[in-house]
């Protein structure tokens, strides 16, 4: 028997095809193109509202047929793409497995929190509903890791999913922390505040060595949360494996972390140290157009031997 695909039906809806899809049409032979029909989907599902939602299941489509390029169901589609909560109310009360997962092994969950901006009580309706705030991706991303990853995340995100029991120090598979990837996305301190306040370890490290104060030192405009992971105890001066320090790599950014190179050093970082190459942080500047000719510049110039 043919599956078939809640989303179709919904896009025929949304379209204003009075005449639904007909029933056993697969995705795939409906539109070939694969890249075109995910985009069609996602705009379907952003469109779609919640009498298209029912008319499509009334229709008699299996709500947790998947799609077969990538095995993504229609509440996993709902959860990236909608903007009504109501949407994804329809699909769980018509049976929607809220802990599937897709060829990647994202659950509708993840899939929420990777978008950062969204309605949230889309993502109260999925942990009400069952949504298990721990699951991983096959590379070990769980959704607070992917808010983290997500520009312009509201801090609300962060504390539905803490309070909802998130593993605040959870790794993925490079052994990044949702903290060390929020210091190379997030600008908003009150992110930092919620991550830090409920157990983050400002000194843990990915697989490579880089720690939260090192993103955050290469990250544009990022000086007040270099000193707030400065006050709950940062280490300074700590080192990758390429030997840099959070200094070093604020050297060597091109996003003007002039700011921040300031308030380390107001912090008495050392500006002696080298990495494994042989390089300081004076050393790295002169590669760095962007740090050329300010007062970061000329600072770093003055306290390097």
């Amino acid at each position: 028997m043919k599956h078939v695909y809640v989303i179709v039906s919904v896009f025929a809806v949304v379209a204003g095809n009075t005449q639904p899809v007909a029933a056993g049409e697969p995705l795939a032979e409906s539109h070939p193109d694969s890249d075109w029909e995910w985009e069609l989907s996602c705009i379907a599902w952003w469109r779609a509202s919640p009498d298209a939602v029912r008319a499509a299941l009334s229709a008699g489509h299996e709500v947790n047929a998947r799609r077969k390029e990538d095995g993504l169901t229609a509440l996993m589609l709902a959860a990236k793409c909608t903007r009504d909560s109501e949407v994804i109310q329809i699909l769980l009360d018509a049976g929607a497995d809220v802990k599937a997962r897709d060829q990647h092994r994202n659950t509708a969950l993840i899939h929420w929190a990777a978008r950062g901006v969204g309605n949230f009580e889309i993502m109260k309706r999925l942990l009400d509903g069952g949504a298990e705030v721990n699951a991983h991706d096959k590379d070990g991303w769980t959704a607070l890791i992917a808010a983290a990853a997500a520009r312009r995340t509201n801090p609300e995100v962060f504390e539905i999913l803490v309070d909802a029991g998130a593993d605040i120090n959870a790794r993925n598979k490079g052994g990044v922390t949702a903290l060390i990837v929020a210091g190379a996305h997030q600008q908003k301190p009150e992110v930092f505040e919620v991550l830090l306040q409920a157990g983050a370890n400002v000194n843990a490290r990915a697989d490579d060595g880089s720690t939260a104060l090192m993103t955050a030192s290469m990250a544009y405009r990022s000086y007040q949360l270099v000193e707030m992971l400065l006050h709950a105890g940062a280490e300074i001066d700590a080192r990758d494996e390429r030997g840099r320090t959070a200094l070093m790599w604020a050297a060597a950014s091109g996003n003007y972390p002039t700011e921040s190179i300031h308030v380390l050093l107001d912090a008495v970082a050392d500006v002696d140290m080298k990495d494994v190459e042989g390089n300081t942080a004076w050393d790295l500047t002169q590669n760095n157009e962007h740090l050329q000719g300010t007062d970061a510049y000329r600072r770093l110039h003055d306290l390097s031997r």
